[in-house]
């Protein structure tokens, strides 16, 4: 008799249990509003992606070649995707930190003390239990995102937010 591997020896076991994209959350501290604009804002959340980084070479030559070594390192912009909920007022909560970096009514732009912010993105397993979490530091929303109403469509209201990041790391 020969055995077969086939992909039933991974049903039962945890260590192969599929990330699911949908089962996570994501909480941003010091939001204008207080507390509950930060549970408004992280109920709303549609998506988000989890910051890339990228380290620049620094070519060093040498002889008749060069070698590279990792230079400075640079974190991609982001995307939050929020809904927009009448009575959490999500666009509020969105427009009041923007208005942290760059004021329109006073053409003063903001302490990076006051705009910047830490978040946190917590995946979970189908159970409900948070598996991994990532920190992510210095981040603050690059523009007003614009957004178009339309009569002719019945869908929700989405909010797209272009997002500056310092540094964002795993830390479970």
């Amino acid at each position: 008799m020969s055995v077969r591997l086939g992909p039933m020896h991974l049903s039962t076991s945890d260590t192969f249990e599929v990330q699911r994209t949908n089962n996570f959350e994501v909480q941003i501290t010091g939001l204008p509003g207080g507390e509950g604009a930060m549970l408004n804002l992280t109920l709303s959340v549609q998506s988000f992606n989890i910051p890339g980084e990228t380290s620049n070479p620094i070519e060093l030559p040498f002889g008749n070649s060069k070698v590279k070594a990792a230079g400075a390192t640079e974190w991609d912009d982001g995307e939050l995707v929020v809904r927009d909920f009448i009575g959490a007022d999500t666009e509020k909560i969105i427009l009041d930190w923007r208005k942290q970096v760059y004021d329109p009514r006073t053409d003063i732009i903001g302490r990076t003390s006051a705009y910047k912010k830490m978040a946190f993105l917590r995946q979970f397993s189908p159970d409900g239990a948070v598996v991994r979490t990532w920190q992510i530091i210095g981040l603050w929303p690059q523009s007003r995102p614009s957004v178009t109403m339309d009569n002719e469509a019945q869908d929700k209201k989405i909010i797209n937010l272009t997002l500056a990041y310092d540094k964002a790391y795993r830390i479970d």
